[in-house]
């Protein structure tokens, strides 16, 4: 009943701006016959701050970046994960608790974080399973833009996304990283990583981090909703 009072609503407008093509999919099975803007990915302003530098070093552990609420609700797998010989964990957020195979970093302002991440990837999973993402924070997953992703854009860290998440095509076909179905195929995907591939995950991030400072996902968007209204 929920769902269909919110569609109700929806319907009035005459655009919606929506994260991605699976939300768009979904709401259109669900009722939305109104028009609707894609929007992307979130832009990410932040301070001016200056970028760590991505290198590769093969003889060098990676370093995996968890960004975000690091709450077992939402953040569970972390604490199932397991020590690896090909990566280490470095956390950063809210609601972390202690753990071996973790090394937390602490919290940030948003504003802040870009400039703060020292790692080689990040990492956007969510729910308490490592071998897929499960629960409510999982599933939403496969529908909406999460805002970390942007963060990681931004901060130009290529990215290891779950493979059935709404964004993961979006991941492949720019070239900014790679997907998996589980955690545990991580360490495969990294053993068999070369400079070459990671450098050009780095220099593809180059313009999408630049168009997410300047706010040119939304700016892109109210402009199509701008057209759209006039016919």
């Amino acid at each position: 009943l929920k769902i269909k009072e919110e569609i109700k609503g929806l319907n009035q407008f005459q655009v919606l701006i929506i994260h991605n093509e699976k939300m768009e999919q979904w709401l259109r099975e669900n009722g939305i016959i109104t028009r609707m803007v894609i929007l992307g990915i979130f832009d990410y302003k932040g301070k001016d701050s200056k970028i760590p530098e991505r290198e590769f070093d093969g003889n060098k552990k990676i370093k995996l970046v968890v960004a975000g609420n690091l709450s077992r609700e939402k953040a569970g797998y972390l604490y199932q994960m397991k020590k690896s010989e090909y990566y280490d964990i470095h956390a950063y957020g809210i609601n972390y608790e202690v753990c071996d195979q973790v090394t937390y970093k602490g919290t940030f302002e948003a504003d802040e974080l870009p400039g703060k991440l020292e790692g080689d990837f990040g990492l956007v999973w969510d729910g308490d399973s490592t071998s897929a993402c499960t629960g409510n924070a999982g599933n939403y997953l496969r529908y909406n833009n999460p805002h970390k992703v942007s963060l990681y854009v931004r901060s130009r860290l290529p990215i290891i996304i779950w493979e059935q998440a709404a964004l993961a095509s979006w991941v492949r076909e720019n070239e900014i990283g790679f997907t998996v179905n589980s955690l545990e195929e991580i360490d495969d995907s990294l053993k068999n990583m070369h400079k070459d591939q990671y450098m050009k995950y780095v220099r593809n991030l180059k313009e999408l981090s630049e168009r997410t400072e300047e706010g040119m996902n939304i700016k892109n968007a109210l402009k199509k909703t701008e057209e759209m209204k006039k016919f």
